[in-house]
């Protein structure tokens, strides 16, 4: 019914992913491929589809294959197989190939677009100063350039200069209404100037852009959890979840808002999933809302020994440790928490 809404494909994804059903998230990503499509668009989201999935190496080859059937977009599929190799680990090797496409282009928006591609690389590996110099040099030829705004603007809000970040991201806005890390950028920049009303409002509008994306939504449900607001936080969390039912972190988070609601049944339902879907990726998840759970039950006795079964077995952390002098102070023993912290 609206083939031009442009969320509505990545939502499909991402509900045949919640269903645990990567074959048909893949086998609808393959019927958007056109190849007498003027954008690569398709190719581009089945790529990033199979690189999250099924890994770089399946992605690599299948890039491969789309490089050797269509001959346009070669650029754009080099700079992808980049990425690839970034992301498997061969940095340096990435680095190279794009400024080696670099020299053999002339300017145009494309290689602008490569630049940020490799400025983003540049930060990932700890140089921010080869990463700005190239963002400067996109801005000075193409000053509207979305992505090279974006990473202006997040630089500039490290720096407190937030009312130059909001006028960039607010201008970069007005040409991309609907993208979910401008809203969330203008947010920390908000937040930096104590605007509270606007961050809520910015992280609000994330989410709806995002189509309750997983990052978005955790942001916002965060938000909400600082001012108190734990009902509207589980009800952001509980709509990405139903699409990503087996995201560790929107599980957790979701857990921590139930320990503040003191909705023990539902902790303890959010550790029983945790336990289906992954018993050992999501041990350290589970121990400690075990462990504030007890502590909320002000079932002392066991809260110590479980926390020093944990400890004894080698499974303790800095939330643990914390969760163990929390337990002796509640007790009222004070030597024993000072000790502990010993």
């Amino acid at each position: 019914r609206f083939p031009d809404e442009v969320a509505l494909p990545e939502v499909m994804v991402r509900w045949y992913m919640s269903r645990g059903n990567a074959d048909a998230a893949e086998a609808f990503l393959r019927s958007r491929l056109d190849p007498a499509a003027e954008s690569p668009k398709a190719e581009v989201t089945l790529i990033r589809f199979l690189t999250n999935v099924r890994g770089p190496d399946v992605a690599a080859a299948e890039l491969d294959k789309i490089i050797a059937e269509n001959a346009s977009n070669e650029t754009l599929y080099r700079t992808l197989r980049a990425a690839l190799l970034f992301e498997a680990g061969d940095r340096n090797q990435a680095i190279f190939e794009l400024e080696t496409l670099l020299s053999e282009m002339t300017p145009s928006d494309e290689t602008n677009s490569i630049k940020v591609t490799l400025a983003q690389m540049l930060i990932n590996i700890g140089n921010p100063v080869g990463a700005r110099k190239l963002v400067e040099e996109v801005l000075a030829s193409s000053p509207r350039q979305i992505e090279a705004m974006k990473l202006k603007a997040a630089w500039l809000i490290d720096e407190d200069k937030t009312g130059d970040a909001i006028a960039n991201l607010r201008e970069a806005l007005s040409q991309s209404p609907r993208d979910p890390m401008i809203m969330t950028l203008l947010a920390q920049a908000h937040e930096r100037d104590g605007n509270r009303d606007l961050v809520a409002e910015m992280l609000s509008l994330a989410v709806e852009a995002s189509r309750s994306a997983p990052d978005t939504s955790l942001r916002y449900a965060t938000f909400l959890l600082l001012e108190g607001k734990e009902i509207s936080a589980e009800g952001i969390l509980q709509n990405a979840l139903r699409l990503q039912p087996g995201n560790l972190q929107i599980l957790e988070a979701l857990g921590q808002t139930y320990v503040q609601l003191k909705d023990w049944g539902r902790v303890e339902g959010v550790i029983q999933a945790l336990r289906q879907i992954d018993p050992t990726g999501s041990q350290d998840i589970i121990n400690e809302l075990t462990a504030r759970r007890l502590a909320g039950q002000e079932r002392e006795d066991d809260l110590q020994s479980f926390l020093e079964g944990l400890a004894s077995d080698g499974q303790g952390n800095v939330g643990i440790d914390v969760a163990i002098v929390q337990a002796h102070i509640n007790r009222g023993d004070l030597p024993a928490a000072r000790a502990y912290l010993n």
